[in-house]
């Protein structure tokens, strides 16, 4: 099979919106795949680093370029800052600073020219844009970013829950007969609407980029939220372009409903502004990341602009979440004192952990410093296996608190929220 990727990319402003290589059992009408295009992209799920969907089979002045597959980018390639030393590139235009944009949003750097090299093709003198990503934020194991254009004309099977990916010669027979739905033509992100909805339903997002689950826009989360106020709750933070680091409760929801596509087993929160605000006029937006993808299965025909989702009949795998029901982040985007918040009934309420604390240290190791050294960062074992135990320094006032943190999962296919109807 041929595998087609966009890789020219002009060197003007861009917008941007930042946001298992086997066939699986089960899966429809025996589709062929070549080795080279079916290892294109893999799920990464390492035990000290966010869920992604990477590549490693684009090279970049020689070099591979280990970036992630982000449906939710609207650049076909774009790299991080601090990977530009690695392929021997220098900044030659400036962009926006992110304060300076609205939020999910920036004008990037622009690369000098750089060679391209995927499947046996090479592009030369390409210009990327490059984001200036505080090391902090995240994405320093990665080197930057393939969007939704620069895949969108293969047809494309996922089925997370099996770790399966896979190009495809044509969309499968008995896929056809799942829910389809229209991509958004006008939009680089990966967009899809119901095709035969028979009522307003909402338009869905899907974000690989993003590692949660199903994300509402603010009314339908409320709604959700005070329905099902005995769901369990944890803490999720993100941080996007023009917003400050957010923090927000994340839930469980055994069965829920978005259009005709009955999801279970699916982690459930609000939805950042940077989505919300793309939405048409009466319009509801829904996000799909990796956590959602994992509760179905999906085709994707970019190039005849049309897909096939069907809720997955695999059991819920683990889903990595915060499993201390809090974090702890600045109080302002200066600021270096990591500020406690904290869930009741959480592990790290059960610790004696409460709002306001400050991190000192963790595992005795210094975090004052964190913004220089983000790897710091690693030592909050929040995202750890259940049973893991990490040991935290505090300062409550004129206090010195030191306790241990034991983490559990709290997100997890026993949740006893009930069905909802998100129409």
């Amino acid at each position: 099979m041929t595998l087609r990727i966009l890789c020219g990319v002009a060197a003007a402003l861009f917008s941007l919106v930042v946001g298992c290589h086997h066939v699986p059992h089960g899966m429809p009408s025996s589709p062929t795949t070549s080795d080279s295009a079916d290892s294109f992209i893999r799920l990464d799920e390492g035990i000290d680093r966010p869920t992604r969907l990477v590549t490693d089979n684009i090279r970049i002045n020689g070099t591979s370029a280990h970036l992630i597959v982000d449906t939710g980018s609207g650049l076909p390639i774009t790299l991080f800052s601090p990977s530009l030393a690695k392929f021997g590139m220098k900044i030659v235009e400036r962009g926006s600073p992110a304060t300076d944009t609205k939020p999910g949003r920036v004008v990037p750097d622009v690369s000098q020219p750089c060679k391209i090299e995927v499947f046996g093709k090479t592009f030369h003198s390409v210009k990327l844009p490059v984001l200036p990503i505080p090391p902090w934020a995240g994405g320093e194991e990665e080197d930057g970013i393939v969007g939704w254009s620069a895949i969108r004309s293969n047809v494309w099977w996922l089925s997370l829950a099996e770790r399966a990916i896979a190009p495809l010669e044509t969309v499968p027979s008995d896929a056809l007969t799942w829910t389809k739905f229209s991509i958004v033509e006008d939009d680089n992100q990966l967009s899809l609407r119901f095709a035969d909805a028979a009522a307003p339903v909402p338009r869905i997002i899907i974000d690989t980029g993003n590692a949660s689950g199903l994300m509402l826009p603010p009314p339908k989360w409320r709604e959700w939220s005070t329905t099902h106020s005995t769901a369990p709750r944890t803490l999720d933070t993100d941080w996007m372009f023009g917003s400050p680091t957010s923090l927000k409760e994340e839930s469980w929801a055994d069965e829920i409903h978005v259009g005709n596509l009955v999801l279970h087993d699916i982690p459930v929160m609000e939805a950042e502004p940077a989505y919300v605000r793309t939405a048409a006029p009466r319009e509801d937006i829904v996000v799909m990341g990796l956590g959602a993808l994992k509760r179905i299965d999906l085709v994707l025909d970019g190039e005849h602009g049309v897909a096939y989702a069907r809720a997955s009949s695999v059991p819920a795998p683990p889903y990595k979440h915060n499993r201390i029901g809090a974090d702890f982040i600045p109080a302002d985007e200066n600021s270096s004192e990591l500020i406690a918040h904290v869930l009741a009934g959480s592990p790290a309420a059960e610790a004696g952990i409460r709002e306001g604390d400050q991190l000192l240290q963790v595992d005795g190791q210094d975090m004052a410093d964190w913004r220089t050294h983000p790897k710091r960062l690693d030592a909050i074992k929040s995202y750890y296996p259940p049973g893991t135990e990490f040991s935290v320094t505090l300062k409550r006032g004129d206090q010195i608190i030191r306790t241990t943190i034991t983490t559990r999962d709290i997100l997890t296919p026993k949740s006893r929220s009930g069905p909802h109807l998100l129409q």
